[in-house]
C-alpha cells in the first residue's frame, strides 16, 4: 500500500481571491503526492495560478501532535531537506538531509513546507 499525505495549499482564483484546499493522497513519496495534486488542481475551473502546496505523510500508526510534526523544507540549491531555520552552509553534513534520513529519525510523519531556504 502506497504512502498517504496530507496535502494543503492555496491558489489565485479567476476572480482574484484566493482558494485553499486540504486532500489525502496516495503516491509513492511526497514529491509524486505534490505532482498529482498539482494536476488535480490544474483542471479547476475557478484555478488561476500561483500554486502552493505542502505534503504531510500520514503515519501509519503513530499520531503526532499538529505543533509537534517534524518540519522540513527542500533546499533549490542542493536538492536536500533542511531545517525551517537553517541558514548557514548546504555542505555541512549535519544540516543536511534525504528522506531516508528522516524516517530514520522521526519515522514517517514528517512535513515538506513550500519554502526555500536558498531564496529566504
Amino acid at each position: 500500500m502506497a504512502p498517504r499525505f496530507l496535502i494543503t495549499g492555496s491558489y489565485a482564483t479567476l476572480a482574484g481571491n484566493r482558494g485553499a484546499f486540504r486532500r489525502e493522497v496516495a503516491a509513492a513519496d511526497h514529491r509524486a503526492a505534490l505532482d498529482a495534486m498539482a494536476a488535480k488542481v490544474a483542471t479547476w475551473k475557478r484555478y488561476a495560478g500561483k500554486l502552493d502546496m505542502s505534503a504531510l505523510q500520514i503515519p501509519a500508526a503513530k499520531n503526532w501532535p499538529a505543533d509537534r510534526v517534524p518540519v522540513f523544507v527542500e533546499c533549490g540549491c542542493c536538492g536536500h531537506l533542511h531545517r525551517p531555520t537553517f541558514t548557514g552552509d548546504c555542505r555541512d553534513d549535519s544540516e543536511r538531509f534525504t528522506e531516508s534520513d528522516i524516517e530514520d529519525r522521526f519515522g514517517n510523519s514528517w512535513l515538506i513546507s513550500g519554502a526555500n531556504p536558498s531564496t529566504r
